[in-house]
């Protein structure tokens, strides 16, 4: 039977192939422990580390010590949320995923939505009267998981520094396949899994902290606590990154698989990535627009690798099944995103979600359709 991998938003795959041949390279020749010791071991992995690290601070403009790894996009995003907004009030959209959501929603963080489905200059004036007195960040999604709607990043990075608000992005389905310059858009915290758009192993992700959020960041409320091969006499951790994030032993392997799904995306290059994608989801939207038993919920905006629909009088999870049972791998439901699935309209049950990556081609949409033709 032939699979047809079509869910690149939940994890890309496949890996290009320099990515697990990194990663066995480092177990099997050089995986020390990173700053705890002087050995070479260890000093190859320090030095590996700090290498990703400056893979991310140059492909984002940012600084190598600033960026912080983690095991995905929401520790991440839980990690800049609770370092740079320990109270006050914050603002999200409504295209949210719960991993925005639920870490404001815990630390009791009072919230605003505003609308993203609107024109530029509409969203910038509902996120302008929805600041408060007490306003301390806007939290947003860059790129939908479930439509193809993006946010425009630099006018809204621009409104944070004049009204003196952080900005905290989740770049979860942006990187890999838009530009993204720090500095230029005022973001102070980038949150990414490294698994997704930039084909890294799952396990990795990371948050790049501004100069400005940097030194609010290092007296921060940290996640977890620990050694870190510093300041060891000590019973707080330490007030400087990337050392007051990442406590206990961080993973090499993973990182390295990262640094070379990085190299991978930078070869390819974010624009040729979302080319390929974006075609692929123009053909299979026009085709699917013109069968009347399938319901799509596209938006008319930018370019994307996200297409959203359901079959008509059958449940999302139930389409995915029979598409699962033809090799097709989609996931139905709700995609951890009520706040965007309800601004979508989708049905209570959610729908299908097909997403494409790098290595998707006319030949995947083909049998996808001649699937979904045989289910209607």
């Amino acid at each position: 039977m032939q699979t047809v991998y079509l869910d690149n938003a939940a994890t890309t795959f496949p890996k290009p192939p320099g990515v697990s041949f990194s990663m066995k390279n480092c177990m099997d020749g050089w995986c020390g422990n990173p700053g705890r010791g002087v050995h070479p071991l260890s000093a190859k992995s320090a030095e590996a580390v700090y290498g990703v690290r400056t893979q991310i601070a140059r492909m984002f403009a940012g600084k190598p010590e600033n960026v912080i790894f983690t095991q995905n996009a929401t520790y991440a995003i839980n990690l800049a949320i609770k370092a740079l907004v320990p109270q006050g009030h914050v603002i999200i959209s409504d295209i949210e995923h719960n991993a925005v959501v639920r870490p404001i929603w815990t630390s009791r963080l009072p919230y605003s939505i505003f609308g993203a489905f609107a024109p530029v200059e509409h969203i910038l004036a509902d996120v302008r009267a929805k600041i408060r007195p007490d306003t301390r960040a806007l939290v947003v999604n860059a790129g939908s998981n479930i439509c193809p709607l993006t946010l425009p990043l630099a006018p809204l990075g621009a409104l944070c520094r004049e009204r003196g608000l952080y900005f905290i992005v989740d770049g979860s389905q942006y990187v890999g396949t838009h530009p993204v310059d720090m500095e230029k858009m005022n973001i102070d915290a980038l949150c990414a899994p490294g698994h997704k758009g930039l084909y890294g192993p799952q396990g990795s992700g990371f948050v790049l902290f501004s100069r400005r959020a940097a030194d609010a960041a290092g007296h921060g409320r940290t996640l977890v606590e620990g050694g870190n091969g510093v300041n060891s006499r000590e019973p707080f951790m330490p007030d400087f990154l990337p050392e007051r994030f990442e406590a206990g032993t961080i993973s090499v392997p993973n990182i390295v698989g990262l640094g070379e799904g990085i190299r991978f995306v930078e070869e390819q290059g974010c624009e040729r990535i979302l080319l390929n994608e974006s075609a692929l989801y123009e053909r299979l939207l026009s085709a699917l627009s013109r069968i009347q038993a399938v319901t799509v919920y596209a938006p008319n905006f930018r370019r994307s690798s996200i297409l959203l629909f359901n079959v008509n009088g059958k449940d999302s999870e139930q389409t995915a099944k029979e598409l699962g049972e033809a090799g097709i791998c989609v996931r139905g439901g709700l995609h951890c995103a009520p706040l965007a699935h309800a601004a979508l309209g989708t049905p209570e049950h959610g729908a299908v979600r097909i997403s494409f990556g790098a290595f998707n081609t006319a030949d995947d949409v083909n049998y996808l359709l001649s699937v979904i033709r045989r289910m209607v």
